[in-house]
């Protein structure tokens, strides 16, 4: 699944509903925002305050628990197969002086034990990167990395890419990690499987 089970449930629990513009015998007629013959482009500035975690009215955050423990922030890469039940409570609840609009309660199946870690540190832990950017799953997150929880057990790749055409007085990467989903899965073993060896040279069947 591209997006993370967790992540559709917290976005389905606290989206906006849309109102449906429509009256009778008034039919509106939408014109096309872009055209093929534009020149100029549209620009559009993403509102970085709110975030998945926080509800759409007031930036309340919300609370996510894990098999009884608290999570701050994160936790996009555990697969959906492993989790057995996920549960929603609306309730406000102060915890340590912090205001949440609710709580998702995220159980994982009993064979299951997750390795939580911070991006930072699954990042220190295989590479000596120390400046980047990072994405899951093709999704650039705009978050802590030292924050920003992921489940290490669950990951199948990670791409390291230097931005060395970029002017500044330090390295710089791109961190892509790849989660073990049956997308993610599939195509690598299918890259894999195209992949053949004659003699020293290594060539991709067609």
């Amino acid at each position: 699944m591209k997006v993370n089970t967790i992540l559709i449930l917290a976005v389905l629990f606290f989206k906006i509903s849309f109102s449906q513009n429509t009256s009778k015998g008034d039919t509106k007629v939408r014109k096309p925002m872009y055209y093929e013959n534009d020149t100029i482009p549209k620009v559009f500035y993403s509102n970085n305050k709110k975030s998945k975690n926080y509800h759409h009215n007031n930036n309340i955050p919300v609370l996510y628990i894990l098999d009884g423990e608290q999570i701050k922030d994160g936790l996009s890469s555990i697969s959906p197969n492993r989790i057995e039940s996920v549960k929603v409570e609306k309730d406000p609840i102060i915890i340590e002086g912090i205001e949440y609009s609710g709580k998702i309660i995220i159980k994982t199946k009993k064979d299951y034990f997750p390795n939580i870690m911070t991006v930072s540190d699954l990042i220190s832990e295989y590479t000596k990167a120390e400046n980047y950017i990072f994405s899951i799953d093709g999704n650039i997150i705009n978050a802590d990395k030292n924050t920003y929880l992921i489940d290490k057990r669950d990951i199948m790749k990670i791409n390291i890419k230097e931005l060395n055409k970029v002017n500044l007085s330090f390295k710089i990467f791109y961190i892509s990690i790849l989660t073990r989903s049956k997308k993610n899965l599939k195509k690598a073993n299918e890259i894999k499987s195209n992949i053949r060896i004659r003699g020293s040279e290594l060539t991709a069947s067609k």
